[in-house]
C-alpha cells in the first residue's frame, strides 16, 4: 500500500505541475507580441541602430519572434521531460496494480505459499478499493489532455517560430567568424540538438 500512496502523491504533484508550469505559458505564447504588433501598426517606429541606420518593423517583429522562441524552448524541453515522467509513473502504477491483483487472486491450498503471500502483502484483502488511485490517475490524464489541447491550438505558431529560429541558428553556424562566435560552436550545436528533439 505504501507504493500506491507514493504513486498517488506523485501523480497529484505531476497534475499540479502540468497546470501551473506548462498550460499558462503555452496558452499565452506570443500573446504579448500580438498586443505589441497592434501598437506598432498604429505608430510608425523609427529605431536607430549603432550605425545610424533605421530598422523597419519587420526586423523588430523578427526580434520579438526570436525572443518568444528563446523563452518557450526551455518550457518545451521541460514539457518533454514531464510527459516522459508521467508515462513512467503511470506504467509503474499499472505494473503495481497488476502484481497486486495477481497476488490477490491466487487461490492455493499450499499453506506455505499462503503465509508467504500474507508476509509480502499483509494488507491483502478482497475489499480493498482503488478509488483514490483512479481519481489521481484521472486528474493526471485530464491535465495531459488539457496540455494536448492547448498545445494543438498553438502548435502551428510555435512550429513556424521554431523553424525560423532553427534556420537562423543554421545560418550562424555556417558563418561563425562573421558573428564572432567561434568559441561558442559547441553550445550552438547543443542548442540545435535540443531544438531537433523538441521538433
Amino acid at each position: 500500500m505504501l507504493v500506491f500512496s507514493s504513486l498517488i502523491e506523485e501523480m497529484n504533484k505531476l497534475s499540479i505541475i502540468g497546470i501551473q508550469k506548462f498550460i499558462g505559458p503555452i496558452l499565452l505564447y506570443r500573446e504579448d507580441n500580438v498586443i505589441n504588433s497592434a501598437a506598432k501598426e498604429a505608430i510608425v517606429l523609427d529605431v536607430k541602430t549603432e550605425n545610424g541606420k533605421i530598422t523597419d518593423n519587420k526586423m523588430i517583429d523578427e526580434d520579438d519572434e526570436f525572443s518568444a522562441v528563446a523563452a518557450i524552448l526551455p518550457i518545451l524541453f521541460n514539457l518533454i521531460c514531464y510527459v516522459k515522467r508521467c508515462y513512467e509513473v503511470v506504467t509503474n502504477l499499472v505494473m503495481q496494480q497488476h502484481t497486486f491483483l495477481l497476488y490477490a487472486n491466487v487461490k492455493t491450498k499450499d499453506k506455505q505459499l499462503q503465509s508467504s503471500l500474507r508476509e509480502i502483502l499483509p494488507d491483502l484483502n478482497e475489499n480493498i478499493r482503488f478509488d483514490i488511485v483512479w481519481e489521481s490517475l484521472a486528474n493526471l490524464a485530464t491535465t495531459l489532455i488539457n496540455l494536448d489541447q492547448v498545445f494543438s491550438q498553438q502548435s502551428s505558431v510555435i512550429r513556424r517560430d521554431i523553424f525560423n529560429y532553427k534556420r537562423s541558428l543554421a545560418t550562424v553556424l555556417r558563418d561563425l567568424p562573421h558573428y564572432h562566435l567561434e568559441h561558442r560552436e559547441n553550445a550552438i550545436q547543443s542548442l540545435m540538438t535540443i531544438i531537433n528533439e523538441i521538433e
